[in-house]
């Protein structure tokens, strides 16, 4: 994957799955890391923020939903413009709650993940999708 110039987009999709549990996130964190490096080299702080943004969604969507069961997915849109790299994560829905910012207990051992995505980027959001499967996609934005 390459980025060319700095007014130019680009895109890359992938669809990351396994027959038995739920998709591999390093694979797909990884993935991240390799479309913000492409496009911010390898030296721009930004390519860790986003690796960790996007470790923490891809966490969330295979804990808390149909897609870390067996056959479970996550597909995964990496998008550069002239001013923007922006991930996308899509799950396949069936959560019993929704992804939000809340409270955080300092003892608690998760909760911190949409917190870490709000600190890191410029902007990020929640997408609902149609009932009964309910698929949520969270995306997230830095500047370049």
């Amino acid at each position: 994957m390459r980025c060319y110039g700095k007014h130019a987009a680009m895109w890359a999709r992938i669809v990351f799955s396994a027959l038995e549990g739920g998709p591999d996130v390093r694979e797909a964190r990884t993935f991240v890391r390799d479309c913000a490096a492409a496009c911010l080299g390898n030296s721009s702080p930004l390519v860790d923020d986003m690796e960790t943004m996007a470790s923490e969604v891809l966490t969330n969507a295979v804990r808390y939903t149909a897609s870390g069961q067996a056959n479970g997915s996550i597909a995964v849109l990496v998008q550069a413009s002239a001013g923007r790299l922006r991930v996308t994560v899509r799950d396949d829905g069936h959560a019993t709650t929704l992804p939000r910012v809340g409270p955080v207990h300092l003892e608690a051992g998760s909760g911190r993940g949409l917190l870490i995505v709000e600190a890191l980027s410029n902007d990020w959001g929640v997408e609902i999708g149609p009932e009964p499967q309910r698929p949520v996609t969270v995306w997230f934005e830095v500047a370049k």
